[in-house]
């Protein structure tokens, strides 16, 4: 998505935790939010959390399981630490899920949920030593390959959709929403909420 962008509209942060990068960079992004808003004008912003991904660093103020695993090196451990290893994967979610809190608050402080679609996507799946692996990449099962989606625009009604879809759905599924009049038979969607 960003292959022709310029680069001094990218942000990057590489120093400490996982979740202390996306805590500094949410910053960022809710100020960015906040300027554009301003303007009154559309706009688009894109950020990619950290926080769930290997090593599963959160913030203290995160803790839901305390019985996770503390001391994390991937090479080390074995599948009787799994249960560990997903209460401290649960303890990072909880993390995401208070940074996305701070999204969408600002979003209704600027009310701007009456016009804004938001979109949240997973990257990758990620086993648990369910079918004898830890993280993701080595095999296509259903631990690895499925991914939360979670979709928000206006008039939207609430639901869970469990059939098979894929991240390319996404932008067909939503291009009627950003002014888009293509027939419909022009493009594929494995799924449709729109209907």
């Amino acid at each position: 998505i960003f292959f022709s962008f310029f680069s001094e509209k990218l942000h990057s942060d590489s120093k400490g935790a996982t979740f202390e990068r996306d805590q500094r960079n949410l910053k960022l992004f809710l100020r960015s939010i906040e300027e554009a808003a301003s303007t009154g004008k559309p706009f688009m912003r894109f950020m990619f959390f950290e926080s769930t991904h290997h090593p599963y660093a959160f913030p203290e103020e995160a803790t839901l399981y305390k019985d996770y695993l503390e001391s994390f090196n991937i090479v080390q451990t074995t599948a009787k630490d799994a249960p560990a290893i997903f209460r401290r994967a649960a303890n990072s979610a909880r993390h995401l899920d208070m940074c996305l809190g701070q999204v969408f608050d600002l979003l209704e402080k600027k009310d701007l949920l009456k016009n804004t679609i938001v979109v949240v996507a997973g990257d990758h799946g990620e086993e648990y030593f369910e079918k004898g692996y830890l993280g993701h990449s080595s095999k296509f099962n259903n631990e690895q390959t499925m991914t939360p989606l979670i979709l928000y625009y206006p008039g939207i009604k609430p639901g869970v959709y469990e059939k098979m879809s894929s991240h390319l759905d996404i932008v067909p599924m939503l291009a009627p929403l950003l002014g888009v009049r293509n027939d419909p038979a022009d493009y594929s969607c494995g799924f449709d909420l729109l209907a």
